[in-house]
């Protein structure tokens, strides 16, 4: 079983997972594709059949659906954000929530030394993944091993189709870093924030308190807001694909906006309605 997992971590290494995605697809062809045939069938007998007879190829097509859409969810990694962020606020997906309360679950997995920064095995990533894509998140429960739940979310924000700070804003973002004095460059991180889809700047306000939470055990997991700004700047944010850029030069400036966001993080998410009542 390992070795099967660790198969199918690099078909999706390769491209992001789009392979896993596209064997999903040609599945749910295949099904549709089945669901025809009978359904041609059910014409057919239409003009000499006895009506219970096509009542009956009615009910298989129905039975044939509905235990397709019970077997083959849509899968959680390699969408677009807003695809698997529930409708109500907070929008956060399911599983980044998950995930978040199992490492937050006990202060020894907060103390990990290395968290986020070691990584999981890769095969057990995988197998997350693919149980979580069949929305089993009892999986996330159910590991033991904690660089490979960090591993899992890690992943998930990879693996979106369209980064949490989307591609349109990368170059802004990147600029903004260099904006002075301090209180415009804040301004134009709280305006850039504020401009985020709701699910994107939910999911990101989220995350982000989340690794201000991990640096309060920074004397135990060796995990400042440094090194968790190298970990999660390519993570969160990378140039539109047409775009030219040095990865080299793009990776510190990555970093530096991850940091800059974990630093500032109560001035650049203050509520500006509280404040003006301050």
């Amino acid at each position: 079983m390992e070795i099967g997992y660790a198969i199918i971590y690099s078909w999706s290494s390769i491209d992001d997972g789009s392979n896993m995605q596209s064997k999903w697809k040609q599945s749910r062809e295949n099904i549709y594709k089945s669901i025809e045939d009978l359904a041609k069938i059910g014409r057919s007998k239409k003009d000499t059949a006895k009506n219970g007879e096509v009542q009956n190829s009615k009910f298989q097509i129905r039975s044939k659906i509905k235990r397709f859409w019970n077997t083959n969810k849509e899968p959680v990694f390699g969408r677009k954000l807003e695809e698997v962020c529930p409708a109500a606020s907070p929008r956060v997906p399911e599983f980044v929530v998950a995930c978040v309360r199992e490492i937050e679950s006990n202060e020894e997995n907060m103390c990990t030394d290395g968290l986020y920064r070691a990584s999981g095995n890769l095969s057990q990533v995988q197998k997350i993944r693919l149980e979580v894509d069949q929305n089993n998140l009892s999986v996330i429960e159910n590991s033991t091993d904690i660089h490979v739940l960090t591993g899992s979310l890690k992943l998930f924000f990879r693996e979106l189709k369209e980064p949490l700070i989307p591609c349109s804003m990368f170059d802004r973002v990147l600029a903004a870093c260099s904006i002075k004095p301090r209180e415009s460059k804040i301004k134009e991180f709280r305006d850039i924030v504020h401009s985020l889809p709701q699910c994107n700047r939910e999911t990101l306000k989220f995350l982000l308190e989340h690794l201000l939470r991990v640096t309060q055990f920074s004397e135990r997991n060796r995990m400042h807001t440094a090194n968790l700004a190298i970990v999660f700047g390519p993570t969160l944010l990378w140039a539109p694909a047409e775009q030219a850029h040095n990865i080299a030069i793009d990776c510190i400036q990555q970093n530096h906006v991850v940091e800059i966001l974990l630093n500032e993080f109560k001035d650049i998410f203050e509520d500006n309605k509280a404040k003006k009542k301050t």
